[in-house]
Parts: C-alpha cells; sequence; structure tokens
C-alpha cells in the first residue's frame, strides 16, 4: 500500500501487486464545460508520449460527464488530467456505463492507436 506521501496513481512508485488501470469521471455544469474539459483532456492525452488512456464525454440522465480509462499515465499528464477532471465535480459511474466504456475502448484500440469517433446521445456504444 503506499504510504500517504506517495501519489496512488503514480507508476513509478506502484508496487508490483498493485494494479496499473486508471479510471475516473467527473460531472460538469453543462455541455460546453464538458467539452472543453474533454477537448483539453484528449490534446494532452494525444501529445503524450507513451500513453494508453482514453477520454469520453458523454451524457447520462441529462447530466454531462468526462470519463477517462486506461493505464496510469505517466506523472505529468497524470498531473495534467487530474486538473482538467478537478473542474468538475468528481462522480462515478454506474457500472454498467464503465463497462461500455471497457469495450468501447477495447474495440477501438484494435483499429490503431489513436481511434476518434463522435456519437449522438441516441445512438448506441
Amino acid at each position: 500500500m503506499p504510504t500517504p506521501e506517495q501519489d496512488p496513481h503514480d507508476r513509478d512508485h506502484l508496487p508490483a501487486s498493485e494494479p496499473t488501470t486508471y479510471q475516473r469521471a467527473s460531472r460538469f455544469a453543462g455541455e460546453r464545460p464538458a467539452d472543453r474539459a474533454y477537448a483539453v483532456a484528449q490534446q494532452v492525452i494525444y501529445e503524450a508520449p507513451d500513453c494508453d488512456l482514453s477520454v469520453y464525454r458523454l451524457q447520462l440522465n441529462q447530466l454531462w460527464y468526462v470519463a477517462a480509462l486506461g493505464r496510469v499515465p505517466p506523472a505529468s499528464v497524470l498531473q495534467a488530467i487530474e486538473q482538467i477532471f478537478d473542474r468538475g465535480e468528481p462522480a462515478e459511474l454506474p457500472t454498467d456505463v464503465w463497462h461500455a466504456l471497457q469495450e468501447r475502448r477495447r474495440h477501438a484500440t484494435r483499429l490503431g492507436p489513436w481511434v476518434e469517433r463522435h456519437r449522438r446521445p441516441d445512438e448506441p456504444l
């Protein structure tokens, strides 16, 4: 278990038994703030070397969320991503939504190293 001084998301300090997956969601005040957070997070991930993380913007029950899923990114990327998510309110998505995002991520990673898709709210994942 990490000491209080250690960042549990910093993979350079993770014991071998700790998972190296990252999953976080934040709720935003509306579509525009969520869109801005999503766009900035996407750019950070795109520009980061050795970053295996996916970011999603979604509307659930008329509330807007941004979610990230994948491997714990390098410390500098993690810090940038955390700052973006801190602009919203920490949120937990339902398990079935996380599963759908994981499946979408699995499918996208088979297509290539960078896949960008946009779907309308009425389209299935």
